[in-house]
């Protein structure tokens, strides 16, 4: 909620039951029931907070509606709420995604190590990673070395891609073959990969932290720390890139930084995306 009231340029006030007679009036947007409802809560609870935007509409994809923050702090307990219009607790999806469950094999990836290339091979071959067959076959080469000298074309087969329908049949790819699609890697986030990753998810962590110490209602705190937990989300979504050659799948995954982020190849890999 705050992150998007922040995107809409609309101010959030804190309420509470000392204030709340002269607060009401600055606030717009918002059914005669609802103002009522924040004022029963703050009545009924001396150390009662509402954060509240001051324009009760909001528009998020498909929802529109409305939505605050209690906040209760006790001697024995801190209790908040979020409620939004028609009393749901929580929030209605905003995209549709149909899907064909006829052709759901058409969108399956491959399981395969982003790390390893080539993967290891016994005979036959076999790729000792996955079990999988292998068949490689160079058909035509002009140049008199390899590439950027000269030019080869290459049949690559797979028995982990049986599913997938290429330009040479089930299976099939050549090394001209090449495709790259976002993706999201949240683990990525957490240092799986590189421990460099994890300097942001922990640097939030410990801001969220601090400024939330010790534990009051304070607007300025809690909407920091809320966007900061925004921003770190909204970094964890397609935050990968996924380049898939016959040689494999290779990820390269964004790392954010303050100048807007810096990718990272998998190991063994020397060429940048």
């Amino acid at each position: 909620m705050f992150d998007y009231a922040n995107q809409g340029g609309i101010g959030f006030i804190q309420a509470t039951p000392t204030n709340w007679a002269s607060v009401r009036p600055h606030l717009t947007g918002w059914s005669t029931a609802e103002l009522d409802s924040m004022g029963a809560y703050l009545a009924a609870n001396p150390n009662g907070n509402v954060l509240v935007p001051q324009n009760g509409t909001s528009t998020v994809g498909s929802w529109q509606g409305s939505g605050y923050f209690t906040a209760t702090i006790d001697p024995l307990y801190y209790a908040t709420r979020y409620l939004i219009s028609g009393g749901y607790k929580g929030g209605y999806g905003v995209w549709t995604i149909d899907i064909d469950y006829g052709s759901i094999s058409e969108f399956s990836y491959p399981a395969t190590n982003a790390f390893q290339t080539p993967p290891p091979t016994g005979i036959d071959p076999t790729n000792l990673l996955t079990g999988s067959f292998l068949y490689n076959k160079e058909d035509l080469k002009i140049g008199s070395a390899e590439f950027p000298f000269g030019l080869s074309l290459q049949r690559n087969y797979d028995s982990d891609n049986v599913r997938i329908n290429g330009p040479m049949g089930y299976g099939w790819r050549h090394n001209l073959m090449l495709s790259a699609r976002i993706d999201s890697d949240s683990y990525a986030g957490f240092g799986q990969y590189n421990p460099v990753a994890a300097v942001p998810t922990i640097v939030v962590f410990y801001v969220m932290k601090d400024i939330n110490t010790p534990c009051t209602v304070n607007l300025v705190n809690m909407a920091t720390a809320a966007l900061s937990a925004s921003w770190l989300m909204d970094a964890l979504v397609n935050n990968a890139v996924t380049v898939t050659t016959n040689e494999g799948t290779k990820k390269f995954v964004k790392i954010p930084t303050l100048t807007g982020g810096a990718n990272y190849a998998p190991r063994q890999v020397t060429v940048p995306l």
